[in-house]
């Protein structure tokens, strides 16, 4: 596999929305504490294909003086897939090395590029816990490398038992609707005091 360069795919001249860096970490006293970004970075993670032969190259966000995930963490890529760090897949079937594809969801994040979507339409999981009911919003603001927050505040874990949903699928959270809609809108005041959402 060789080096990749941001430019590579897009113009010796493009600058991505999130540039690409080598790991810059916080060196620690205590061999065993955990290391920490000292800058915003990207780290490339290889998943194995859900069918097929041909595996993907996601990006996982780690932000500054975040914890950098170690092998066998879990994480959210930047397109919201749950994945776990480690190293590649040297073949796919024997002696067939693993052909690697870049995500495309990740790299329309990572250079601010729209999807081939309908005008207006927005990245969104829908996502519950199983056994639950409500289905909640997540958008592409609310995904870290750990954690997924929904429009109501609903905060989901990595490691988390969650069921992922088609849009118009199960039963919505009022206060996710009412918080995706467009422009900043807010409960009204008697409705978020009484907590009867």
């Amino acid at each position: 596999m060789t080096d990749r360069t941001p430019g590579d795919q897009h113009g010796s001249n493009a600058e991505p929305a999130i540039p690409a860096s080598e790991p810059v970490v916080e060196p620690t006293a205590n061999p065993d504490e955990p290391l920490r970004a000292t800058d915003p970075l990207l780290i490339d993670q290889v998943t194995l294909p859900e069918v097929g032969i041909v595996c993907q190259r996601h990006a996982v966000f780690v932000d500054e003086g975040e914890t950098l995930p170690s092998a066998g963490e879990q994480a959210f890529s930047l397109c919201g897939i749950p994945l776990t760090i480690g190293p590649p897949p040297a073949e796919m079937l024997p002696g067939v090395p693993a052909e690697v594809v870049d995500c495309a969801d990740c790299q329309a994040i990572i250079w601010d590029e729209p999807a081939i979507e309908p005008v207006g339409s927005d990245f969104r999981l829908f996502v519950r816990r199983r056994g639950t009911i409500d289905v909640h919003i997540v958008e592409d603001s609310g995904l870290s490398a750990t954690t997924m927050t929904a429009r109501c505040g609903a905060l989901f874990r990595l490691g988390e038992d969650l069921e992922q949903l088609a849009p118009g699928c199960g039963a919505p959270c009022n206060r996710c609707l009412l918080a995706s809609l467009s422009g900043p809108a807010t409960l009204p005041e008697h409705l978020a005091v009484s907590g009867e959402f």
